[in-house]
């Protein structure tokens, strides 16, 4: 109740819950020219609460409850789907199951919420902040997919503009080839964000660099 509650609360629809996931669609059945925005605040409203869901119940780090969301935009075939004698009404597609592979992507990356080029593409302007990672390629997929992971509302109450810029700076450095330099930038992101598998990834395609000059430009991963 706690994560669909901020589902409704913006205009999404709730699809169907699939053991402990849930998912959502936003722009359908009704129009939303703002879909990609709704999805946006949903899944920041939904970490906000699942914050406040660990703090009610006083579970301890090791005990909270955790989340991942994937967000897709893209053409999708709605309606009725399914037999004459069983149907739901429900969406199929690529972008579908580009979702589907982001919110598996989030634990490997240790991140909440992760969005495709496409739905940053369509959000108000100046209203969110996204951090971009790399290109993937997931699981299922012949082109690699830019992703993004959806930080915080762009406001004055966001406190990580000096991690961002070091990462924005270690990522333009890593694919310009100044690959000694990207070291030290990740270095310094590593006294803001210590755990951040991102910054392992390409301090170990730096390091590959270095030693064979062959640049890595996209993160494979076999796993759904």
């Amino acid at each position: 109740s706690a994560m669909s509650e901020q589902i409704f609360e913006h205009g999404g629809t709730i699809d169907k819950f699939m053991g402990d996931g849930i998912m959502a669609i936003f722009g359908a059945p009704l129009t939303q020219l703002d879909h990609a925005s709704r999805a946006c605040d949903a899944a920041l409203n939904m970490r906000r609460g699942l914050m406040e869901f660990n703090k009610k119940l006083n579970l301890s780090e090791s005990e909270a409850f955790q989340m991942g969301i994937g967000l897709s935009t893209g053409p999708m075939t709605v309606g009725n789907i399914g037999s004459k004698r069983k149907f739901d009404y429900t969406v199929i597609g690529d972008s579908v199951n580009l979702g589907a592979r982001l919110e598996s992507l989030t634990k490997y990356l240790g991140v909440d919420v992760l969005v495709t080029q496409s739905t940053v593409d369509l959000v108000e302007a100046n209203k969110f902040v996204f951090r971009e990672l790399f290109p993937v390629q997931v699981k299922g997929k012949e082109r690699p997919v830019l992703i993004y992971h959806l930080m915080d509302y762009d406001n004055n109450a966001f406190d990580q503009n000096e991690a961002l810029a070091i990462w924005n700076k270690a990522r333009s450095l890593y694919f310009s080839h100044e690959w000694r330099e990207c070291l030290s930038q990740l270095d310094a992101l590593r006294l803001h964000w210590p755990k951040d598998v991102a910054s392992d990834i390409m301090t170990q395609w730096c390091n590959e660099a270095l030693e064979n000059g062959v640049a890595a430009e996209v993160w494979v991963l076999d796993q759904k």
